[in-house]
């Protein structure tokens, strides 16, 4: 991306969120003095207005100030989103205490609704704003090129990622110290050269950024890269963390006796983080039961009209803890039964076990404790992946129903695919949640694929048919 295209942006994006600010205090103002017998207090002095009005200069202010204009930080993600809630929040409470440090006579009726309307427009317009910025990309504008350093399977894994042309990155090449400059990697990407000329190359292919998979190069070509990123500003350095990395997670400073130490934080969901996901996934999957009774009603009308057979499969598990539990889908009907001409039964029940809502059943486990709406994916009890080290930390939480290895839409590897959801515990937040299930429901309504191929195969174990609930 050219620096005038960024400074465009960064310009327009501050133009356009001045304008929904001046929006917003405008339309309170003249909500509170336009309607007649507004509930309250005394009306605001010309000094209290005066306060009013400088409520979207502040709000610029602090959102400048928490990187809403850093281009790294935006078009991507829920942060940004949060970041203009606090921005105005802060901004409220700021016109509040000076108010009330210079004996102003203010309105509070205005300044909540000048709150709730920034927060309402500058969030709609950054969502519509990057909209845009998704259809400049795919058109091949505002993309920024990278330098992969390394080529095992996770810089591979980048390399495909950031070949979507909504991402805004463009995958140049690849650097790495073990395989021949000019060797093709993936999707005719080539070894460009070796890790210690990354700067020389970066300026030769046009790359702004070297994205560092630290685990694929030397210990030398990192401490040669790390020294240039200390003392230089392009090309942007990146690191792409690895599975060991995510794992250790937050620290606390300790001090024992001018010794100076860390102490690492669980990783794990806690708190008002889990009072809130538990609330969001008991809300949720109440409101989808009447929706999953009348589905099973009909399969199971369906089922008698076609010739019986189980009506759900069940595939073991482990969920929170190592506690083994079964995974329920919607069983396809009996091969046998379909011989001739298939009966409307017969293929209702064949659309719902291979469609998009095979795993709807899981509701049922997400109301008795046993998974989430949205978390890392569900182990079996055989499967190989147990031996793996990152294996117990997915065991620390719920698995889910959905979550960032199904809404991403890439078919990772397992240890890429542990990375994201390793990742997903460690960043955990409402909003990130909300985002995946967007993402999810998304994709169902674009008819795209919900579960990946390697995530099939580590499920791929002889399924249990739930007698109990044939017909």
């Amino acid at each position: 991306m050219r620096m005038r295209e960024q400074r465009a942006l960064v310009i327009g994006l501050l133009a356009s969120d001045a304008m929904m600010l001046l929006w917003a205090s405008a339309s309170a103002l003249g909500v509170r003095y336009g309607v007649s017998r507004w509930p309250g207090g005394p009306e605001s002095s010309s000094s209290g207005l005066a306060l009013l009005l400088l409520a979207p200069a502040l709000t610029l202010a602090l959102m400048a100030a928490g990187g809403l204009y850093r281009l790294d930080d935006l078009f991507s993600g829920h942060r940004e989103y949060a970041g203009v809630v606090r921005g105005c929040t802060y901004a409220a409470f700021a016109v509040l205490l000076l108010a009330f440090l210079l004996d102003v006579n203010l309105s509070r009726g205005a300044l909540i609704l000048s709150w709730g309307l920034s927060c309402f427009l500058v969030g709609s317009e950054r969502f519509l704003f990057r909209r845009g910025v998704y259809r400049l990309r795919r058109s091949g504008r505002l993309v920024r090129r990278a330098i992969i350093i390394g080529a095992d399977e996770h810089a591979i894994a980048i390399a495909r990622r950031l070949s979507n042309p909504a991402a805004g990155w463009q995958a140049v090449g690849f650097l790495d110290d073990y395989q021949p400059t000019g060797a093709e990697v993936v999707d005719g990407l080539r070894v460009l050269g070796d890790p210690r000329a990354a700067a020389e190359l970066a300026l030769t292919y046009g790359a702004s950024d070297l994205i560092l998979v630290p685990h694929a190069v030397s210990w030398e070509a990192q401490r040669d890269l790390l020294e240039m990123a200390a003392t230089s500003d392009q090309p942007a350095l990146r690191l792409a963390p690895g599975l060991y990395h995510l794992l250790a997670t937050g620290a606390r400073p300790l001090e024992a006796n001018f010794v100076p130490l860390l102490s690492l934080e669980r990783l794990r969901i806690t708190g008002l983080d889990a009072t809130l996901k538990t609330a969001v996934d008991y809300g949720l999957s109440l409101a989808t039961l009447p929706a999953l009774g009348a589905l099973l009603g009909a399969l199971c009308l369906a089922a008698r009209l076609s010739g019986g057979g189980a009506l759900l499969e069940r595939r073991p598990a482990l969920g929170l803890r190592s506690k083994p539990f079964h995974l329920l889908t919607i069983a396809p009907p009996p091969q046998e039964v379909a011989r001739g001409q298939p009966s409307l039964g017969w293929r209702l029940r064949e659309a719902a076990a291979s469609g998009r809502l095979s795993k709807l059943p899981n509701i049922l486990n997400i109301l008795r404790g046993r998974m989430s709406l949205v978390g890392p994916r569900a182990l079996t009890a055989s499967a190989d992946l147990l031996h793996r080290p990152w294996s117990r930390t997915l065991l620390l939480v719920r698995p889910g129903l959905t979550g960032p290895h199904l809404a991403s839409g890439n078919d990772w590897s397992a240890e890429e695919q542990a990375i994201l959801d390793v990742a997903y515990v460690r960043d955990y937040s409402l909003w990130l949640d909300l985002r995946l299930l967007f993402a999810s429901l998304m994709r169902m309504l674009r008819r795209e694929r919900l579960l990946p191929a390697s995530y099939q195969r580590q499920l791929s174990d002889q399924p249990v048919p739930t007698e109990s609930l044939a017909p």
